[in-house]
């Protein structure tokens, strides 16, 4: 009678089981998920291109550095830097100078300031929150030139040497050209300023005649100098002799 009413209990749950649907995996959502833009970093900066700050100077003293930093609107701040520290920004929080190689600074930057590269003002970017400040190198200024300096067609004219003595020597080549009195013949010389003949003081007889008297007595005192020479004989253990058209002279031989 227990085999029968236990068959009987097998039969009832071998129905169940067949009458459930089995299944081996969850049910997977089909919907395809929206794709969310990313947010942009809470309290980040408006940088309109410019970085943070830049170098204006970095002067040593002693074992610690005077740095000197300008801001995007143009304020400067010192700060002092020693070997080996990080030293922060009065008023700019997470930014700090962490290192200075060779008048470079190395300026770490907050993630809501990263960093932005523009080597025109010296501001290379070693990563987005390391930056390294250098001093920018400002192109030269050309004088713009005036109307009048133009040509009928704008264009500017070739200027003349800016050595005014290379110019003294091109007005005295042009005035010989010409026929006029130029430096070293009577009634003219050269200013080496200007480059331009200008009239000398003009001399009479006797005073032409007294200054080649005086030049020819200072030629021949000049001739008359006989420079001292240092025999072999007087050259002193240790020394050696150096000799120069105004004479000799003794100097010490590891020299």
């Amino acid at each position: 009678m227990q085999k029968t009413i236990s068959l009987v209990s097998l039969l009832l749950l071998t129905g169940s089981v067949l009458g459930q649907e089995l299944t081996l995996f969850e049910p997977v959502e089909t919907q395809a998920t929206e794709e969310k833009p990313a947010q942009p970093l809470a309290g980040a900066v408006n940088q309109n291109g410019q970085p943070a700050y830049t170098l204006r100077s970095a002067t040593r003293i002693g074992d610690s550095y005077m740095v000197e930093l300008v801001d995007r609107q143009g304020k400067a701040v010192k700060v002092k830097w020693h070997q080996g520290e990080h030293a922060t920004i009065p008023g700019a929080g997470g930014f700090t100078i962490e290192d200075i190689q060779q008048r470079n600074v190395v300026l770490a930057q907050p993630g809501n300031d990263p960093c932005v590269n523009s080597p025109a003002k010296g501001v290379n970017c070693l990563d987005a929150s390391r930056s390294k400040l250098g001093l920018a190198i400002a192109a030269p200024v050309v004088p713009a030139a005036t109307q009048a300096q133009r040509g009928n067609n704008g264009a500017v004219p070739p200027t003349g040497p800016q050595n005014p003595f290379e110019a003294a020597v091109q007005a005295q080549q042009a005035a010989a050209a010409q026929g006029q009195p130029v430096q070293g013949q009577p009634g003219g010389f050269v200013n080496p300023f200007s480059g331009r003949v200008e009239a000398g003081n003009q001399l009479n007889a006797d005073q032409q005649a007294a200054r080649d008297a005086r030049q020819r007595a200072r030629s021949d005192r000049l001739n008359q100098i006989q420079p001292e020479r240092i025999p072999d004989a007087q050259v002193p253990a240790g020394m050696r002799r150096v000799t120069t058209p105004f004479g000799d002279r003794l100097v010490p031989a590891g020299q």
